[in-house]
This record gives structure tokens, C-alpha cells and sequence, in this order.
């Protein structure tokens, strides 16, 4: 999270989003409408400005565990279960036939020891320090390429104790006995190309063992889930019958708190340290690529910085591992230091080390220490970023592509992070980040920076009152979704039956 103290998280989705392109979505040409769908046009401009003025007074981050408790608490309950004379609630969820795939995010997957099956991600043994736990991946790409010789994923985390997040809708799904619904688990701490490919393999495997003529899953993904699909649907968008992206971020930029302060996982400030997070490959897809994030107070304009060149991680120290030896003495000419050429070889980081000047004084963070190599990190993350930036790029719209309909559920009425006000680029070398900018979103995912990416057309945006963690939980907005993706499956069936016929 950005805020720069350690906050105890009890859920593993990733708690706390600019978007890559200049133009905000807002900004964008109006989906194409059709005559049925009138509810899932996007709010105008105006409602977006009020929005963003609505959150001007907030301070502090959403608790998302509450949220999601509360949350689970008022949907168990209806109040036509209460009323005796009630005939039952409406139910309009959409029948479907054929495979469901449903996805979880960051975090979102079940992660067991590879021999002993024993569950290593996320065991209440473990926050509590009972258990010791080590998710740190080697900085080698052989390291990453060998994760299963120890750690293996083992399905989606359908709940976590009283907090739903895919259960109830898992067993919606079922209660249609030509639905086949099945469950994408992945290790979220590798690359996430590897992890697109791996899903692309999967899919297709889907296809071998179908037994009847295969129109392809549309898959529910969650969170970073959606990157991951997304991912997978540009390689082959033939394996989607449909693609429905909930709570999926293009970019969220409070992944710097974990990386620069690490994190607490109930009582255990290891299992998910900043040495860890660094490691955790997809750490970094959560990155803008416009460089959004900081906001000058003094001035009140942007500071963008280019998160995808490691010269930009070593000068503002963004992690423990990237930050060079400490020297002990001050540079008084840092500024024209940190403007120069920054990291050519690493062995001139390591003789340019520079200790920022505290102008006044300042609450920073306790800084976290590091065992790994400067040398090696330096490495492993420039080879990192190149990797991951060339992911993102890959996500953009392809107008050669045929894609399958596509559809959004997302949340605007939880303040949410979208960057930070600082002193200047002193307080993002101190890791200053305490003063958050909020606007509408889902208490992680800012409205206005959702997947898809601009060009994709989209049959719905559906808005749903829910947090993040809760979103999948959310079935009746969830079955809106999923109906659109099949009106738009039909609505493409009869153009192609019209245009055979006019060929005939």
C-alpha cells in the first residue's frame, strides 16, 4: 500500500491504480451502444469530476478486510428471506451451457508445498508465526523456470474463513447442469507472461478433452486475473467464448508501499517482506507506464517517473534491493547527480551513492534491510522491467484480431488510490508516500483505470456497490455481465446468418 507504515493484511488479494495511456477513459470514444443495453452506458464526464470531488476529503485507505466482512454479513441475510409472504427474489442470472472458467488475482490462488501438498499460501499458522513460510523466488531465470520443484498452485481462493469471494458464485454457476465450471489456479509470483502461456496451455487442453463441438470458456478473471487472461486472449482469442474482467486494473500504483516497506500478514512481517515482494515477478505489471503516480505539493504538478528503468529504481531507492550501498556521507549536489545519466554499469551506481538532504523534518519509514546481492538485484530487475513492459505493450487493442465480447464489473463508490502528494522528489527518496490522493473506485482499483485497454469494444460495464475483495461475490451484477456477453455472442450469430444468407 502506499501509505509508508506496515498495515496487517488478513486477506492475500492485492489490497490496496494511473492508466498507461495519457487520455483518461472518460476521454475515450463512446462505447458503441445498442437499443437493449441502455443501463451499462458509462457515467458522462461531469459525474466523473463530481466523483473525484466527492473523495477530495478522504485520508485514509479503505479497510478492505472490514469491508468485506460487513459485506458478506448483510448479503447472507436478504430481506426476502425475512419476509414469510415474499414468493423469493427475482432471478435473473443467465443460463449458461458449456465451460466456465473462474480466476482469482493477486494472491488469489492456493499455493502448496510441491512434496509435502502442505499449503503454504495462506495458513492462518503462518500470519500467526507458528509456521514459517518462504514464498522468495531466486533472482535467475532458471530460478523461476524451476518454482514448481517446490511450490506448486492449487486452485483459486474461493473464500478466505467468512469472506466469500468465488463460492457463491461457483455454486450458481453449477446449479445449471449443462454449466462446467472450472478453476484456473496459477502461481501469482511468476512473470506474468509465463503465467498468460501457461493459461493459453491450459485452455487448450480444455479443447482436447472437450466431447462435443467446443465454442471455448468464457472466463470470469479477478483482479489481476483480468491482466492475465487478457494476456492469454492475445495470443489466441479463438480459446475465449467470452471474457469478463472484474476489478481488473491496467496499472495500481500502490504496490510501491510492499515493494519499499514490505507488509504483515496478520502478525508475520516475513512472509511478504520487501525482499520477498521484489522478487514476486508480477509485483511489477501493476507499474504505469505513463509514470503517474506522484503530485507535487508546492506545485501541484505531476512527477512522473519511467518505473520500467531501473536507473528511476536505484535513484529513488522504490526497494531495499535496488537501493545502492549507503556511504555515509551527503552529496550536496545530489539533484544534478539524479539528473545525469543515472545507472550506466552498475559499478558507477555503487561510486555515485548519494544520501539525500532532509530539508526540514520528516516521518519517514523504518527501512527495510536486504541480503541480496546489489549487484544481482540490479540485474534481475532490469531484466524484469524489460520483460514486464513488454507484456503490457502486447495488451494493446489489435484491430487484425477477431476478439469474443467482452464485459466489465467494477466498483466506483469506495475511495481509492490513485497517487500521492510529496515534497517534491525528496519525499519519494525518503519514501514519503503518507499523503494519498482518493477518487472513485473499488477501495484497490481506481474507476478510471480498468481493463480493458482503449479500443476493445465492450458489451457491458456493469457497477457494482462491493469492494474489491468482494467483487466476485457480487451475483446478481456478475449474471448482468454474463448475460451481455451472450446477447453480444447472439447478436454476433444473427449478423453472420444474415450475411450467408445475402452470399446465397
Amino acid at each position: 500500500m502506499l501509505k509508508y507504515r506496515k498495515k496487517a493484511i488478513a486477506l492475500p488479494i492485492f489490497n490496496s491504480s494511473p492508466r498507461e495511456n495519457t487520455k483518461d477513459r472518460d476521454q475515450l470514444p463512446p462505447r458503441q451502444q445498442t437499443r437493449d443495453r441502455p443501463e451499462f452506458q458509462r457515467k458522462p464526464r461531469q459525474d466523473f469530476v463530481d466523483d473525484e470531488a466527492k473523495f477530495s476529503h478522504v485520508h485514509q485507505m479503505d479497510n478492505a478486510r472490514l469491508r468485506a466482512v460487513k459485506e458478506n454479513l448483510l448479503t447472507s441475510i436478504s430481506m426476502e428471506q425475512l419476509n414469510l409472504f415474499s414468493s423469493g427474489p427475482k432471478d435473473d442470472f443467465p443460463d449458461i451451457d458449456g465451460d466456465v472458467v473462474i480466476m482469482g488475482g493477486y494472491r488469489g490462488s492456493i499455493l502448496r508445498h510441491a512434496k509435502t501438498r502442505r499449503r503454504v499460501w495462506i495458513p492462518i499458522k503462518v500470519g500467526l508465526n507458528i509456521r514459517k513460510i518462504n514464498l522468495e523466488i531466486g533472482l535467475s531465470d532458471e530460478d523461476e523456470a524451476n518454482v514448481e520443484q517446490d511450490i506448486i498452485p492449487d486452485g483459486i481462493l474461493s473464500h478466505i474463513g467468512p469472506i466469500d469471494i468465488s463460492r457463491k458464485l461457483a455454486k450458481r454457476l453449477q446449479a445449471n447442469p449443462n454449466c462446467r465450471v472450472h478453476e484456473f489456479g496459477y502461481d501469482w509470483r511468476l512473470s506474468p507472461d509465463n503465467i498468460s502461456n501457461q493459461m493459453v496451455g491450459y485452455l487448450r487442453s480444455l479443447k482436447q478433452t472437450s466431447k462435443e463441438p467446443w465454442k471455448g470458456p468464457i472466463v470470469v478473471a479477478h483482479s489481476m486475473g483480468g491482466l492475465i487472461a487478457h494476456g492469454a486472449m492475445q495470443q489466441d482469442p479463438s480459446l475465449f467464448r467470452g471474457l469478463l474482467y472484474v476489478g481488473s486494473p491496467i496499472s495500481c500504483v500502490n504496490i510501491l508501499g510492499p515493494l519499499r516497506n514490505g507488509e504483515n500478514v496478520l502478525l508475520s512481517s516475513k512472509v511478504l517482506s520487501a525482499q520477498v515482494n521484489f522478487t514476486i515477478r508480477s509485483s511489477f505489471v501493476f507499474m504505469p507506464l505513463d509514470g503517474r503516480c506522484f503530485v507535487d505539493k508546492t506545485t501541484g504538478e505531476e512527477i512522473r517517473l519511467d518505473y520500467f528503468d531501473v536507473n528511476t529504481w536505484v535513484k529513488y531507492r522504490l526497494s531495499p534491493c535496488a537501493a545502492p550501498p549507503r556511504t555515509g556521507r551527503l552529496n550536496p549536489a545530489h539533484e544534478e547527480d539524479g539528473n545525469g545519466e543515472g545507472l550506466s554499469t552498475t559499478k558507477s551506481v555503487v561510486d555515485k551513492v548519494i544520501e539525500p538532504r532532509s530539508l526540514a523534518p520528516r516521518q519517514s519509514p523504518p527501512p527495510q534491510s536486504s541480503s541480496l546481492p546489489f549487484v544481482d538485484a540490479v540485474d534481475y530487475l532490469q531484466r524484469t522491467l524489460v520483460r514486464t513492459k513488454k507484456f503490457k505493450e502486447s495488451l494493446a487493442f489489435d484491430p487484425r484480431k477477431k476478439y469474443p465480447p467482452l464485459a466489465v464489473v467494477y466498483g466506483r463508490s469506495v475511495p481509492t488510490v490513485s497517487g500521492s502528494r510529496v515534497f517534491g522528489e525528496r519525499d519519494i527518496l525518503e519514501g514519503c508516500y503518507s499523503d494519498l490522493i482518493f477518487g472513485p473506485g473499488d477501495g484497490v482499483v481506481h474507476a478510471r483505470h480498468l481493463m480493458p485497454p482503449k479500443g476493445f469494444q465492450i458489451s457491458a460495464e456493469v457497477e457494482s456497490e462491493r469492494g474489491h475483495v468482494g467483487l466476485l461475490g457480487d451475483v446478481p451484477c456478475i449474471g448482468k455481465a454474463l448475460k451481455a456477453i451472450l446477447d453480444e455472442e447472439k447478436r454476433r450469430e444473427r449478423e453472420v446468418e444474415k450475411e450467408m444468407s445475402r452470399m446465397t
